[in-house]
């Protein structure tokens, strides 16, 4: 099976009501979701792909293993992220030799050329961006001409903003640091 490290989201249920809190649920609905994300974005052989938040590389990792000849690049604003994928998938010695690349970047200024990429992937990242219009932006400009751009993310349920702006107002959650940038006021 896939180590538990490897994709560093939630993920796509099939059922999310069922109560099963066992971490090899998690792992599958993760698995899940990558696939989900990679099928929809349509990453073929030989394509040019950009993740966006990559984590610790586990969705380039996957691509890498089923899209054969892949040119792929992962970015991500923590550096440790990034060293610890490196690590976890065996990076040594010279960067040219590794099947993809890892960019220390902020994905609301990505240090891509123009329509240089086939694909862009955002697996549950762009919350953590201090503006998805920004992000949309720049993921529009680094795309090909027919490129595609997959991504998921969190949604509030209808009615949801007032509770949840409420409750990210207390002062009981301290700054949040953990969990990555929290822009505000929620919109």
């Amino acid at each position: 099976g896939l180590p538990f490290w490897r994709h560093f989201h939630w993920g796509l249920f099939p059922d999310p009501e069922v109560d099963d809190p066992s971490p090899e649920r998690y792992l599958r609905a993760a698995v899940a979701m990558t696939e989900h994300i990679v099928d929809a974005a349509g990453v073929r052989a030989g394509s040019r792909v950009l993740d966006v938040g990559c984590g610790f590389g586990g969705t380039l990792d996957l691509i890498r293993e089923r899209h054969p000849g892949c040119r792929m690049v992962g970015i991500n604003i923590d550096v440790r992220q990034l060293l610890a994928g490196r690590r976890l998938l065996g990076f040594t010695g010279d960067a040219a030799t590794h099947p993809f690349a890892f960019v220390t970047a902020d994905g609301c200024r990505l240090p891509v050329a123009d329509a240089s990429m086939d694909h862009v992937l955002a697996v549950e990242c762009i919350f953590h961006f201090p503006s998805r219009r920004d992000f949309l932006m720049e993921a529009g400009r680094v795309l090909k001409p027919g490129g595609t751009l997959a991504l998921s993310d969190f949604l509030m349920a209808p009615g949801a903003l007032h509770t949840i702006a409420a409750r990210m107002g207390q002062e009981t959650l301290g700054d949040g640091n953990w969990y990555g940038h929290m822009a505000r006021p929620l919109t």
